[in-house]
């Protein structure tokens, strides 16, 4: 019986429906173990049972966790928004990729150095444009996330976000939310007009039984409503 060890095959990219692609602005990551600075981070949908087995067992080989979410096919949509990939069987795996925005240097945690951030590519022709800052993939588009692995001197390792390159780009629109109510009809929209209560109103006259001169004219209540604070 040999003792060899099996090689595994190192994987560096997987290609499908992009999912949650947070990159050009980091979100608040997990606090459930302990408060973590932001993060960047991007998913992507495979269908092939394969290729995630492949995956998963190179990330086992690293000894570092991963994040892989079976989806069932019939319940993707009401999940991510969006239609599922087209060779879609029974079920679809979700594999999320992070990288935190801080670093830790001599024991302290410094920002990311900005060329080792993540950065979103287009691809356009045989050009990769960078859309990091200018154009934010929505569900459903496709392309594939290229993986950083840090290989430590015990064999080990751990995964982390590198890139996305976006080979179908759905760009989402974010909707202006500011906008007043009643704008989103195509009509123009008249205000209410709101008649003055205290217009026509006479101040009333205060007298006492005792009053036998004529007594200075009484102040009136007119305009206190301005002073009510609802």
């Amino acid at each position: 019986m040999s003792n060899d060890k099996v090689e595994v095959k190192p994987v560096d990219k997987l290609y499908g429906m992009l999912l949650y692609v947070c990159v050009q602005k980091p979100v608040k990551a997990n606090q459930e173990y302990g408060p973590k600075p932001d993060e960047w981070k991007a998913s992507v949908c495979i269908t092939d049972e394969d290729v995630v087995d492949g995956f998963e067992e190179y990330a086992r080989s690293l000894k570092t966790m991963t994040s892989v979410k079976k989806v069932k096919t019939s319940e993707f949509e009401s999940i991510y928004k969006c239609k599922p990939p087209e060779n879609a069987g029974r079920n679809v795996w979700v594999v999320t990729f992070r990288k935190s925005t801080m670093v830790k240097r001599n024991g302290e945690l410094v920002p990311v150095d900005p060329q080792y951030a993540p950065r979103v590519y287009e691809k356009q022709g045989k050009y990769g444009i960078d859309v990091t800052n200018t154009k934010l993939p929505a569900n459903g588009s496709m392309g594939g996330i290229s993986i950083d692995v840090f290989n430590k001197k015990d064999g080990t390792g751990s995964m982390y976000l590198k890139s996305v390159l976006v080979t179908e780009m759905i760009e989402y629109i974010k909707t202006n939310n500011n906008a007043p109510i009643g704008s989103e009809w195509d009509v123009e929209i008249e205000p209410a007009k709101v008649e003055s209560q205290t217009a026509n109103q006479t101040a009333p006259k205060v007298t006492t039984k005792q009053e036998t001169k004529p007594s200075k004219p009484s102040k009136t209540f007119e305009g206190l409503d301005d002073d009510i604070p609802f």
